[in-house]
């Protein structure tokens, strides 16, 4: 009876540590559409909105190597709404990009092939 208890005991204990939680092995990208104001083309960015019109969390292994067919592919896998056309007759995304001030609108730093190591956020807007 004994030897039971313990063999289910050890069998427990390895079970628990080969599903451990992935939350530490994993990283999260959090991409964010906000309304587009307009491009600027004296600090090579844009400047949105201070408002989230969609939200997108994407879980990725650490150390996941982001790179530049993915960050192209990234349209496929985020939620976002259409805004309401206005002058050119089509719409497009704006470069995805790492920062942005919520005083100014201002955003930049765009996104780059990188290794994964630590949650990011990503902005972006849709313009048309």
């Amino acid at each position: 009876m004994k030897k039971n208890v313990f063999c289910i005991l050890f069998l427990l204990i390895i079970c628990l540590f080969s599903c451990k939680s992935t939350n530490e092995e994993q990283v999260t990208m959090k991409l964010i559409q906000h309304s587009y104001i307009m491009h600027s083309n004296d600090n090579s960015g844009y400047y949105f909105k201070n408002d989230q019109l969609a939200i997108t969390e994407i879980n990725y292994e650490k150390g996941f190597n982001l790179n530049k067919i993915e960050i192209n592919n990234l349209y496929k896998k985020i939620n976002y709404t259409v805004p309401k056309l206005v002058g050119d007759g089509y719409w497009s995304f704006t470069f995805f990009t790492t920062s942005f001030d919520e005083s100014t609108g201002y955003s930049n730093n765009y996104l780059d092939e990188q290794v994964l190591n630590e949650n990011l956020t990503i902005h972006f807007a849709i313009y048309g």
